[in-house]
């Protein structure tokens, strides 16, 4: 019985993850920073009018977790959000090589968890804008940002990874 080599957090098989999480960053702050500068805070855009009123931009700022959840968190979400890296980090190197999806998964999240963290701590909130309402049964879900759905994106696929797996087992 061979025993696994341990892979370092640069090991390519990694990479996944390490991109993964670089994309996420760089498309969640560009698409904060353009927000910022387009959109005073407490305004709303359609960007496509065909779905409007459904879908809209509405500039907010998030003193809280994912959703607008847990409002004025400040630093116990910069603490819980390096905690999470670092268990991320060091839990990579331990899968098996050929877990790409889970690494994926795990990409998003950290993605998601390190844009978010550069807002908290460059200016204390979190800027979000993807609106989704119902009008006409008076549904409005929480003011979002690509973070925040690269981290939902993540959870979820793994949900689905541990679900298929124990599945084919």
């Amino acid at each position: 019985m061979s025993t696994p080599v341990r892979q370092t957090l640069l090991s390519p098989h990694n990479l996944t993850l390490l991109i993964t999480a670089l994309f996420t960053i760089i498309a969640d702050q560009v698409s904060k920073r353009l927000i910022e500068d387009l959109m005073p805070v407490g305004t709303s855009a359609y960007p496509v009018s065909a779905i409007a009123p459904y879908f809209i931009f509405t500039h907010t700022q998030n003193t809280g977790a994912a959703f607008s959840m847990f409002q004025n968190g400040g630093m116990f979400f910069i603490v819980v959000g390096i905690v999470v890296c670092g268990v991320i980090l060091f839990y990579t190197p331990r899968l098996p090589a050929k877990d790409w999806q889970t690494r994926l998964a795990l990409g998003l999240q950290m993605g998601g968890i390190i844009g978010n963290l550069i807002d908290r701590l460059r200016q204390g909130y979190v800027t979000d804008f993807f609106h989704f309402q119902i009008p006409e049964i008076d549904f409005n879900f929480a003011v979002f940002n690509v973070a925040d759905s690269c981290i939902f994106v993540g959870v979820v696929l793994l949900i689905i990874i541990s679900f298929w797996r124990e599945r084919n087992a």
